[in-house]
């Protein structure tokens, strides 16, 4: 990529206490209808010092939080399947969130903190032909997927509106 002038090395962090919780659940309120949710929260941190000669203090105490840890993630789905009507219509709307987390021990930066919306629709326009139409990102959201380097990393994906045609040979 580019001259790099720092050192850069990966290490074991000795040990992290994690504690958490998930849940997923499925409604089908109508036979067209489907919610899905799913629901985690994780507190994952040093259980002891990592000692890093760079840091103040020599090291993280214990009780920093583990980079990438997000402490909530969240992901709903709403979905509208209409196979009785003609040309099976299908709806849906997805959306997801991931709190803030450190990128890496000591970095300023944080991922996450973000909210996507996404929206899709289809239609059969002949048998075994599909179109559909997507908006994914609807709002422009940024965000910090990764960055593990604290410089350099992955992005949201920005707003994104196409279609698709799509045959199936059966």
């Amino acid at each position: 990529f580019v001259p790099v002038t720092f050192e850069a090395y990966t290490t074991n962090g000795g040990g992290a206490d994690i504690d958490g919780v998930e849940m997923t659940m499925t409604l089908r309120p109508a036979p067209f209808m489907q919610l899905s949710s799913s629901l985690a929260y994780t507190d994952a941190r040093l259980s002891s010092l990592l000692p890093d000669t760079g840091a103040p203090g020599g090291g993280y105490p214990e009780g920093t939080r583990l980079p990438g840890s997000s402490e909530w993630t969240l992901a709903n789905q709403l979905s509208f399947e209409f196979d009785d009507l003609p040309m099976q219509p299908r709806f849906g709307i997805a959306h997801r969130f991931l709190s803030e987390a450190p990128v890496a021990f000591g970095a300023d930066l944080q991922r996450g903190d973000y909210h996507l919306l996404d929206l899709n629709a289809s239609a059969q326009i002949a048998q075994g032909l599909e179109l559909g139409v997507f908006a994914k990102n609807l709002l422009d959201a940024y965000g910090i997927v990764n960055a593990p380097f604290s410089f350099a990393g992955t992005i949201t994906r920005p707003r994104t509106i196409g279609g698709s045609l799509t045959w199936n040979f059966r």
